[in-house]
């Protein structure tokens, strides 16, 4: 029948067979692409029985020979081995053709390479894959099958390659279905448009400077109302670039979500706005001039830097030069021209800078205020409603301040000896003890020490330096105190006393010279100036005296550190005893071999009595002024 030789005529090695309806179907199908339109006729009039020969058959039917014969004919589309594919980049190759994209650099607005810019892309180029079913669309397919999202991966192409592979499909498609789906994308991606465009106004005009991408992505599904109708994050990150350039910063740190601020947004809002919406009517101009006064003076406190790593300094809360400084120039400007009085340009300016940028600026007005009002009256309701009303830092602030300066006392320790010789004094500390009742008062005992350095050249003689505080992160305040207190130990009191137990010396031992440091007599010479004052020359105070007279190079400036307070009786032994051990595993932690303790003269009496006792190596001094008592 293919071959058309008569049956009975055939050779032994040739026998034939009768095709059914599926060896029936792929003869009319390899009849179609040969182009043998006499057998196609006759196979498609469908026989009653078609008999062939199977070698006829095989060879009629053999797809490399019909590949070798019309190599450039419309037959199915064959695979590829992968390491016969060159390398393939969606950024810097078209994904229709495979080749790599030229760009014209001198003129770039004119390049005929484009990117995708609609969702709708990716479904338009893989259905006419499955249309045109050629080599060609076998290619794009696989490409495309590993991405499901063009914008995500930036895909680019020519546009002539675009043009060449819709052609026949915009040549075939009906006029009214290509218009509606036209319009459909169209309106989708007006949707999306509208949605970006609040979401940009939303972000110019929020309270907080500071978003991470995610979040404004976020809100702009929420305002488009779905993801669908929303662009997806990484194709609006890069419509945020392209919209405002370098006014807007978004910091890529790797293992954490972009940050997005902006910078010189003043500079945007003279040159874009303000020229192209004047008005003419007065009413309308001013407020116009009102509005973008107003977006100029928070987009200057948008664009300072400010620290809130550090609290504010308290020199820097006295000196109003050095507040005026915390005021971006602008803001000084207005506040100058709208109030008269310098203190309340500072307060009101600084009030204006923590309410335009609340998590990224510590206002140093406002930070003292809180802390002052807590010191004083202690209460939360007050700073919550002040804070609230924009007056002060915030009360979750003030206790935040309050753990840094716990978090930050002791971390840098004193000077061992011999750099450096540390004394120590004790004392009762007494709070809140003028009540009526009695209820809330606290009575303990404080323990501070005070260390000189010995390297004089070092250091300054009486220059003193503030420290800032480091603003610490909140924590519980279970851990915040735990192994910072002094551990209390019990003392039981032995049967005898042991000042029965004191021995003095013999008088005779007085009577040794004794050679005193001519520096002890000035305090003589101060006390006989008494006598020899005048109306015209009065004697001096005591410090203008010393100063004057003793000149050189003197110890610099002691530096004193408040240690944990113990929370018992100054008078109870225990507590004396637990001071004592205390004082004594601080003096072996710097090198000292005997520590020097002062007490006032009711203290001194016991702890003396507790050091002869325990028999601890420690020295209790009388404190100079119950001395002078004594």
């Amino acid at each position: 029948m293919v071959c058309g030789v008569n049956f009975a005529e055939e050779v032994v090695d040739n026998p034939w067979r009768t095709l059914k309806d599926k060896g029936l179907q792929s003869l009319i199908r390899f009849a179609n692409v040969n182009g043998d339109s006499c057998l196609y006729e006759y196979l498609s009039a469908t026989p009653d029985q078609v008999s062939v020969h199977n070698r006829c058959h095989s060879q009629y039917t053999d797809k490399r020979r019909l590949e070798h014969s019309c190599p450039t004919g419309d037959n199915e589309p064959t695979k590829k081995l992968r390491s016969s594919t060159p390398g393939f980049d969606w950024k810097e190759h078209c994904f229709l053709c495979g080749q790599h994209l030229n760009i014209d650099a001198r003129h770039p607005d004119r390049s005929y390479v484009r990117r995708a810019q609609t969702l709708e892309m990716h479904r338009s180029v893989m259905t006419k894959c499955l249309e045109r079913n050629d080599q060609w669309a076998l290619e794009v397919r696989s490409r495309l099958e590993t991405c499901s999202d063009l914008l995500a991966v930036e895909a680019q192409y020519h546009k002539g390659c675009h043009r060449d592979f819709f052609k026949e499909l915009l040549r075939c498609q009906d006029a009214t279905t290509s218009y509606e789906a036209r319009s459909a994308v169209s309106s989708k991606h007006a949707i999306m448009k509208a949605a970006f465009d609040k979401t940009c106004d939303w972000l110019e005009h929020s309270a907080d400077e500071l978003f991470t991408v995610p979040e404004l992505h976020a809100k702009m599904v929420e305002i488009a109302g779905g993801v669908e109708k929303s662009y997806s994050a990484k194709y609006f990150q890069y419509l945020l670039q392209e919209r405002y350039g370098d006014t807007l910063v978004i910091s890529d740190v790797r293992g954490r979500q972009n940050v997005v601020c902006f910078q010189n947004l003043a500079k945007r809002i003279i040159h874009d706005k303000w020229y192209d919406e004047r008005e003419k009517n007065v009413e309308s101009e001013s407020k116009r001039v009102v509005v973008a006064a107003a977006r100029l003076i928070k987009a200057s406190i948008l664009d300072a830097s400010y620290s809130v790593d550090e609290y504010p300094l308290n020199s820097t809360l006295k000196d109003p030069e050095l507040l005026k400084e915390c005021v971006p120039e602008l803001v000084r400007i207005f506040m100058e021209n709208l109030v008269n009085d310098e203190l309340k340009q500072l307060a009101i300016g600084h009030s204006l800078m923590q309410a335009a940028r609340p998590r990224s600026v510590i206002a140093p007005v406002l930070f003292g205020l809180g802390v002052s009002l807590d010191h004083n009256f202690g209460s939360e309701l007050l700073l919550k409603l002040l804070s609230r009303l924009g007056f002060c830092v915030s009360y979750d602030e003030v206790c935040r301040y309050k753990q840094s300066v716990l978090q930050g006392h002791g971390e840098d320790e004193l000077d061992c000896f011999p750099d450096a010789f540390t004394q120590w004094a004790a004392d009762n500390v007494d709070h809140n003890v003028a009540t009526l009742d009695g209820i809330g008062s606290f009575h303990g005992m404080g323990v501070i020490a005070m260390a000189v350095q010995h390297n004089t050249g070092s250091l300054n003689s009486g220059s003193f330096g503030e420290k800032a505080v480091a603003r610490c992160k909140r924590m519980q305040v279970s851990q915040l105190t735990k192994h910072r207190g002094i551990k209390i130990h019990h003392y039981c009191a032995p049967e005898v006393s042991p000042f029965k137990l004191l021995c003095f010396k013999p008088r005779t031992d007085l009577n040794s010279l004794c050679c005193i440091s001519p520096c002890l007599n000035l305090e003589l010479l101060w006390h006989v100036g008494w006598y020899f004052r005048s109306s015209s020359n009065p004697r001096p105070c005591w410090s203008g005296f010393m100063q004057d007279v003793v000149k050189g190079v003197h110890p610099p400036s002691a530096d004193f550190r408040l240690l944990p307070i113990i929370d018992l009786n100054p008078n109870d032994r225990s507590c004396i005893y637990s001071t004592l051990l205390f004082v004594e595993q601080q003096a072996e932690r710097l090198n000292i071999p005997v520590p020097c303790l002062t007490f006032d003269q009711p203290l001194w009496i016991k702890a003396v009595e507790l050091v002869a006792a325990e028999r601890l190596n420690i020295v209790c001094r009388l404190g100079g002024f119950h001395l002078l008592l004594l």
